[in-house]
């Protein structure tokens, strides 16, 4: 061997086994894959029993979730504009509650209470 030289050693590629997927869960447990990703992030909609169960059949199997995946799927989500499911009620004493919003003053306050509960998710 000369002096100063590594010696020449073939480097054996590092192997990886193949990633477990919900669906191969979901396959050994006779399941969808929904209820797999639901179970796996507690969800209540899946029994206690089930969520055990897929937990164990992921320990057993190797399953990881992929770090990957999970930030492409929040970058998704948070596109997305979520609806208005709530509301707030706007409570008045006029005989005529119609005839308040032709006043343009009141109107106004109609317009800019509205604006504000949608900006906090709720309609008016």
């Amino acid at each position: 061997m000369e002096t100063g030289k590594l010696p020449l050693c073939p480097m054996e590629p590092e192997t990886t086994p193949p990633r477990i997927s919900m669906r191969e869960i979901a396959a050994r447990l006779g399941v969808s894959h929904v209820t797999v990703s639901m179970a796996l992030r507690d969800n209540p909609r899946v029994s206690a029993a089930m969520r055990e169960k897929v937990k164990r059949t992921a320990e057993e199997l190797g399953y990881r979730p992929d770090p990957m995946l999970n930030a492409l799927a929040a970058y998704r989500n948070s596109k997305s504009a979520s609806g208005i499911h709530s509301a707030v009620a706007w409570i008045n004493a006029w005989v005529k509650p119609e005839e308040l919003r032709g006043y343009q003053e009141f109107d106004l306050y109609w317009k800019g209470a509205s604006e504000c509960a949608a900006k906090f998710g709720y309609r008016l």
